[in-house]
């Protein structure tokens, strides 16, 4: 093969809508959660944390990934799944590989990199990650580190981004229905801004 040709099978690889990525996945609420680290940063464990205080808390919460994740990018989406050899187990460090219930697929909303140091005050670029040529919110965290105070932070956000998923399905139609049902101020209702800004 001709030294373009390997160029042009690399490009695409880069670009590729499908990727399998080493990393573990769960969905709570919406919202598909991709925790992202080194062999031994505690991802499942993080994985495993976060799903039983959400189900403590009466949320939905479930697995979908251990170890390889799937990713494939869809219309500005990123579909979570899977890698298939391994669907169904999970890691428990020091117990071993065990089975269970799993989502075959979510929607990522939301990406926690496990690091061995976190800036107190991350910058705004650190808050965002770019996966498979799509942008999702990110969480920096301390890899081995994560208990239950930056558990109750991961909820916190997986409940604002389900918010914000609520209020972007609200559509024009919606809106120009409110709108009409104002007093003729020609002004929008606080209901009617907060589902017209920022979505």
């Amino acid at each position: 093969m001709s030294a373009d040709g390997r160029l042009t099978r690399l490009n695409l690889a880069k670009i590729s809508p499908t990727q399998t990525l080493h990393a573990s996945c769960i969905v709570i609420r919406e919202s598909g959660i991709l925790i992202r680290g080194p062999s031994g940063a505690g991802k499942s464990s993080l994985a495993m944390l976060l799903l039983a205080q959400a189900r403590l808390r009466g949320e939905f919460a479930a697995w979908v990934a251990d170890d390889r994740v799937v990713v494939t990018s869809s219309a500005g989406r990123l579909l979570a799944a899977p890698h298939p050899r391994i669907a169904g187990r999970f890691e428990a460090r020091g117990l071993g590989l065990f089975e269970g219930h799993h989502e075959p697929r979510a929607v990522l909303r939301l990406v926690l990199d496990l690091e061995e140091a976190v800036e107190r005050l991350p910058a705004p670029s650190e808050l965002s990650a770019l996966v498979a040529g799509v942008a999702l919110r990110r969480m920096p965290l301390v890899a081995g580190r994560a208990g239950l105070y930056e558990a109750s932070l991961v909820l916190s956000e997986v409940l604002v981004l389900s918010e914000v998923l609520v209020l972007s399905e609200v559509s024009s139609v919606d809106l120009d229905l409110m709108q009409t049902r104002q007093e003729g101020d020609g002004r929008l209702t606080s209901t009617s801004r907060v589902g017209a800004v920022g979505i």
